[in-house]
């Protein structure tokens, strides 16, 4: 069986204005995705009757980490802006909807899945180089449980 894999660039991180029926824009500029760190917390329940003097865990929290990326930053655009963008989001405490669309290697068509996630944005860190382009490093802390459709 051959190896499938989904090369970059070309994925595409939205974010969505809406409840049911949740209309996606893309966010222009975005760089490297690292999305859903997702883990699940242990509690130690190890006890004098633990055999053989071995831990014992249980799993309890599942965590959905937060998902981040830097990108060229454009203080014009809608989706970056602190008017309507993940300015905006992050400086007044919004849940928003999120979507990574991934793509069919080589052709930039869409592969059909996305990831479906809500959060707040709680880091947008711009960088104005002397040699270089603005950018912004921006962390999404993401809550609930994220869905592939």
């Amino acid at each position: 069986m051959a190896t499938r894999a989904f090369p970059g660039p070309g994925f595409v991180l939205a974010v969505g204005a809406g409840g049911t029926g949740t209309v996606y824009t893309a966010i222009p500029g975005v760089q490297d995705i690292k999305a859903l760190p997702l883990s699940t917390d242990i509690h130690d329940i190890t006890n004098q009757s633990s055999t053989g003097g071995y831990e014992e865990v249980i799993p309890t929290i599942q965590r959905s980490g937060e998902t981040s990326f830097p990108m060229i930053f454009d203080p014009a655009d809608a989706t970056q802006d602190d008017l309507t963008g993940l300015q905006y989001l992050r400086n007044n405490k919004i849940l928003s909807n999120f979507r990574l669309t991934v793509t069919t290697p080589n052709t930039g068509a869409t592969f059909g899945k996305k990831l479906n996630f809500t959060g707040y944005v709680v880091g947008f860190d711009i960088t104005a180089p002397v040699n270089g382009v603005m950018t912004a490093d921006t962390k999404i802390k993401v809550t609930g449980q994220p869905t592939w459709a």
